[in-house]
């Protein structure tokens, strides 16, 4: 696959095949990218908890929110529930801001779990404290994002946002349809001389 293709296959699942459980190489495997990152002065601050152990996958999971646009739906049903998760930190004695950092390596991550056929969710809506103390989390790292993986049950059809809608939402099917804005909203036009 291309990095186009990678791209549109790279999307934020939240319906995995519980049925299909994940093991710690996979998670590195799907890690790997990300720890070849590029980082604002080759900081590399974050760090990274591998969770693939069925125990510890159901400590995380009820600390996530799942789909804010999604307002009748409570998350994942028992059969859909992630089967693993990379829980990702951040090291102040390394850096400032773990912006950058953040978004390179979830980018990478969701690209890379596509490439292996998996599906990916980048959480940031969670009960930090909560998932810190049932992983035991070191208390000098800052949790910044989860990362929910496993086998998708989900079908995702991109579209053109009409109107500047970039609400995403499930159709009668169960269809998740993500509208992505198009280049004319995107490419800023020259200015006028």
């Amino acid at each position: 696959m291309n990095l186009l293709e990678l791209a549109h296959k790279a999307r934020s699942i939240r319906r995995f095949d519980a049925a299909r459980p994940l093991d710690l190489a996979t998670l590195r495997q799907v890690l790997e990218p990300a720890r070849l990152a590029a980082s604002p002065g080759n900081l590399q601050p974050l760090r990274y908890r591998l969770v693939a152990a069925p125990e510890e996958c159901a400590l995380v999971f009820p600390h996530l929110r799942w789909a804010r646009y999604l307002k009748d739906w409570q998350g994942p049903a028992p059969q859909e529930v992630p089967t693993g998760y990379l829980a990702i930190l951040g090291d102040p004695q390394s850096a400032k801001s773990f912006d950058l950092d953040l978004g390179l390596v979830c980018s990478l991550i969701s690209l890379s779990a596509a490439e292996q056929g998996l599906g990916a969710c980048v959480i940031m809506a969670m009960e930090k404290r909560a998932i810190s103390a049932a992983l035991r989390l070191p208390q000098a790292l800052e949790l910044l994002a989860v990362v929910a993986l496993g086998w998708p049950q989900e079908t995702v059809i991109l579209e053109t946002a009409q109107k500047g809608e970039i609400k995403y939402w499930r159709d009668e099917a169960g269809r998740h349809h993500v509208p992505k804005r198009p280049w004319e909203e995107l490419i800023l036009p020259p200015p006028q001389a």
